[in-house]
């Protein structure tokens, strides 16, 4: 069973002092651009590493559209290359086998 997420989305307002063509962003959509980043951010930190956030115009609004994916979960943890007493002492604040990924940890 999944447990939704509580977001809350704040509108920003920035100013742009340039544009990169590049990236996609823009003057025009830098609110939408920054407001996609910031819930596919949210979602990482949460261990959802394949969430995919879409923007669709809803009348005069935007409608922000997120498929979260599935849960990233850690298999285990090694650490190599250490002396077995630094490897103990690593391993005690280490994630434990089955935690959700976390990108806070």
């Amino acid at each position: 069973m999944r447990k939704a997420l509580p977001l809350a989305l704040v509108c920003v307002s920035c100013i742009v002092l340039g544009q990169d063509q590049r990236s996609g962003w823009t003057d025009k959509n830098n609110g939408q651009m920054y407001a996609t980043y910031m819930l596919r951010t949210t979602y990482y930190e949460r261990g959802y590493m394949s969430a995919q956030v879409d923007v669709k115009r809803s009348g005069e609004e935007d409608v922000f559209v997120v498929n979260p994916g599935p849960v990233f979960h850690f298999k285990d943890v090694k650490i190599v290359g250490l002396p077995e007493n630094l490897v103990q002492q690593v391993m005690k604040d280490a994630p434990k086998t089955g935690e959700v990924y976390s990108a806070l940890a």
